[in-house]
């Protein structure tokens, strides 16, 4: 199944040796006002995030990544066309617009929903605000077909890690404290997925690295994001290996009007379904 696709990053002024340029781009650090700023603006943006991650949470707190969940995955491959356009939100931005594993947005309306979501989380619950301080949409264009595993195979391949060295050790500080071979990984592996997910995106974790690497060397390119699909997202999307798969086409700082619209939006655009499915 193919998707339309769409992602964001940035860069700054300059080059290093060995880095190809497309990957840099120039910015600005500096705050954004809103012109069309009301007490109504605010209310509502204040209560529809209010309410987007009250309903997020409930979702998440009942997902059951157990045997019958586990029966019922998706075995089908998906890909991202070459030539798509992906998005990615960040609060302020590095040198390195491609470096290490990027969580970017597929789809338009995933990335209007971190529009709306990145300034607010990371800033104490700013929705509504007369100013947003450097919150820059950065666009990718991919720049070959992309593969990306089924449901069944993210989890097997977490189960078929955790019973590496580094993944006995990941277990070990994270509580689980018995010994694990092939007769009880499937057990474990399910207990512990959720957890795994939720922290995934910590790059300093050596055992993540080892679950991305396997994941790539299965010959994939690109990962669903399990901690917020189907949550806090339709289709969020982790790239493998950014700097060989996209460039870097536009960083724009988002203006306080296109953070405040997001937010008003955010559950309209989300769409929240009893079960949770996108």
């Amino acid at each position: 199944m193919e998707y339309e696709d769409y992602l964001v990053h940035h860069g700054v002024k300059g080059m290093k040796w060995g880095v190809r340029k497309d990957q840099y781009r120039s910015y600005s650090e500096k705050a954004t006002k809103t012109k069309n700023f009301s007490p109504k603006t605010r209310a509502e943006a204040t209560v529809n995030m209010y309410r987007y991650f009250a309903t997020g949470g409930k979702l998440k707190s009942a997902q059951k990544y157990n045997e019958a969940w586990y029966n019922n995955l998706d075995t089908g491959k998906s890909y991202i066309r070459k030539g798509a356009t992906l998005n990615r939100i960040v609060r302020g931005v590095d040198e390195n617009a491609l470096s290490g594993r990027l969580y970017v947005a597929k789809r338009k309306d995933d990335s209007e929903m971190y529009k709306a979501t990145i300034p607010y989380v990371q800033k104490k619950g700013a929705a509504g605000k007369r100013q947003y301080h450097s919150v820059y949409q950065v666009s990718m264009k991919t720049k070959k077909r992309m593969s990306m595993p089924s449901e069944k195979e993210r989890v097997d391949t977490f189960i078929e890690t955790i019973q590496t060295k580094s993944g006995r050790q990941w277990l070990k500080d994270n509580g689980y404290k018995g010994q694990i071979d092939e007769l009880n990984a499937k057990e474990v592996g399910l207990k512990y997925y959720k957890k795994f997910n939720k922290y995934a995106g910590n790059q300093s974790v050596k055992f993540n690295d080892t679950y991305f690497n396997a994941v790539k060397a299965k010959g994939y390119d690109a990962i669903l994001d399990d901690n917020d699909a189907g949550v806090w997202s339709k289709e969020p999307t982790i790239l493998l290996s950014p700097r060989n798969t996209v460039k870097v086409t536009k960083v724009h700082q988002l203006s306080a009007d296109e953070i405040n619209k997001a937010q008003a939006n955010v559950l309209k655009l989300r769409n929240f379904e009893k079960k949770g499915k996108p």
